[in-house]
């Protein structure tokens, strides 16, 4: 049992790691820090987030609201808006 807890861990940080990764490159293509994006910025960032398949990873929503400091209905109101 113990293996199994500790593959699905190593999944979970894989997933996480790929996750940052991708949020980290779409920021830098927006090419202003988190706290100077405005709404449109914001929305183009759910875009590009979109695009990269971000949202597929398993907690995706909640990882974004949190680097983002905003809600994660909030993240769903953008992802909704940026269709």
């Amino acid at each position: 049992m113990k293996v199994e807890s500790d593959l699905q861990s190593a999944i979970s940080e894989a997933g996480e790691n790929k996750l940052s990764s991708i949020f980290d490159s779409c920021l830098e293509a927006i090419g202003k820090p988190i706290e100077r994006l405005n709404k449109s910025d914001r929305l183009r960032l759910i875009s590009l987030l979109k695009r990269e398949k971000a949202f597929d990873f398993s907690k995706a929503v909640p990882y974004v609201s949190s680097r983002l400091n905003l809600s994660r209905y909030t993240i769903y109101k953008y992802i909704k808006e940026s269709s």
